[in-house]
């Protein structure tokens, strides 16, 4: 599969500053539904449902997980027609007040945790800033939990949602 269809860097590469990973694309891609499938990320007890022709925002990793099953060998995604890094709309350091920040995680409960003083230190500094943090779902109940966080949204998500922050 080439990466290129998808919107991502074809190399990973590792920044020295913050210029650098600023002109990076983020390794999140939309991919489109090819079959409706049920699933569980890590063996979770939610599961969460992929539909026929609909369009998901998720991580290059998870993409690659789900792909194609491996049972059947049939194709469960596809890469969209419209690319991440053409709608994603990165922080730059600009007033939050009265805006939406949408976080999400690529990584495990480290991520999170390392994340946290972040997204407290901007919920103080811009406290009007409606933070949403997009996470799976075996981390909401953690996650939940913390007072600075306005909404939890699960990964992947439908491409529907994105257009509404």
């Amino acid at each position: 599969m080439e990466l290129a269809q998808l919107g991502v860097d074809k190399e990973i590469k590792f920044c020295e500053t913050i210029d650098e990973l600023r002109k990076g694309k983020p390794s999140i891609i939309i991919a489109e539904c090819v079959t409706g499938v049920r699933y569980r990320q890590n063996n979770y007890k939610v599961e969460q449902e992929f539909k026929k022709h609909e369009k998901y925002v998720m991580s290059l990793g998870m993409y690659m997980q789900s792909h194609a099953d491996k049972v059947v060998k049939n194709k469960i995604l596809k890469p969209s027609n419209i690319k991440f890094n053409k709608v994603y709309k990165p922080y730059k350091g600009q007033d939050l007040n009265n805006k939406t920040l949408f976080v999400w995680r690529q990584g495990g409960i480290g991520d999170l945790l390392f994340i946290n003083p972040n997204l407290l230190y901007l919920k103080k500094k811009y406290p009007t800033c409606k933070i949403i943090l997009g996470c799976g779902p075996q981390y909401h109940s953690m996650v939940e939990k913390w007072e600075f966080i306005d909404e939890v949204i699960a990964m992947p998500f439908n491409i529907s949602l994105l257009f509404k922050i």
